[in-house]
């Protein structure tokens, strides 16, 4: 059993001198504490330097030792906003002009003086050869048809150009229609054909118009009707847009046969 003497029977504060013992000793456990972090953090950064100089190395100075390093050409241009240029190894140094002699423009179309009807909105009161007929819009190596009837308006068939990425209007004064590509060059180019639809498809046209009531409809429920009949020729059978084609002719002549 161990005999504890307090300062007070020895004459000596016993407490104090192991405090001031464990005290030093704790500096001592410090010292060795932060020469680790110390070395710890130099170690961290000597590891990052390392990888900065591998990565030096890999990429840049690696590259030094072939000659296509030391052959490299810079070409500038006085106006970049007119022409890109760029130099090859094998460029030869000099001055050079260049002269651009025609500047790219967007396709555009104006149509002929049409001999309309005093404030018709029909395209067919503009050329009434047009009625069946159908009009090919190729625009960006896209192809939208368009399909031209008695009631095909005129803003319907402008809308058609704007939705296949053309600038469309049609001017009520001069009575012509000005089209014109967004963009300019070869690949943004367009073209305008029609033909005629045959009897069959005719008479389908008019057997599906017969059946939903499209005499009796609005402007807004016809046009819903047309733009079916136009997706049903190209959709797949059972496709999603066959199928919404469908639900769009069912719900424009139930509206017809409740209103």
């Amino acid at each position: 059993m161990a005999i504890r003497m307090s300062g007070l029977m020895s004459g000596m504060d016993t407490e104090a001198i192991v405090k001031e013992l464990m005290s030093a000793q704790n500096l001592k456990k410090q010292k060795v504490e932060k020469a680790k972090t110390k070395l710890e953090w130099k170690t961290t950064a000597w590891s990052d330097l390392n990888k900065k100089l591998i990565k030096l190395y890999n990429e840049q100075v690696s590259k030094m030792q072939f000659s296509s390093a030391y052959k490299t050409k810079k070409a500038t241009i006085s106006d970049p906003t007119k022409a890109n240029v760029k130099a090859s190894t094998s460029a030869v140094n000099g001055n050079y002009k260049m002269e651009i002699n025609n500047i790219a423009t967007t396709q555009y179309l104006t149509g002929g003086k049409l001999s309309a009807k005093s404030a018709s909105e029909k395209l067919v009161d503009l050329d009434s050869s047009l009625l069946n007929k159908e009009i090919q819009i190729t625009s960006g190596g896209q192809t939208t048809n368009f399909t031209v009837t008695a009631d095909t308006k005129i803003s319907d068939f402008v809308s058609a150009l704007k939705n296949a990425s053309l600038n469309a209007t049609y001017d009520v004064t001069q009575q012509r229609f000005f089209i014109s590509s967004k963009k300019s060059g070869v690949a943004n180019g367009f073209s305008l054909t029609s033909s005629a639809l045959s009897e069959a498809e005719l008479n389908g046209r008019e057997s599906v118009k017969a059946a939903v009531g499209y005499d009796k409809m609005t402007s807004a429920n016809r046009a819903i009707v047309d733009s079916a009949i136009e997706t049903l020729r190209g959709a797949a059978e059972g496709s999603d847009e066959y199928e919404k084609a469908w639900s769009d002719l069912a719900k424009a002549s139930y509206d017809t046969t409740v209103s």
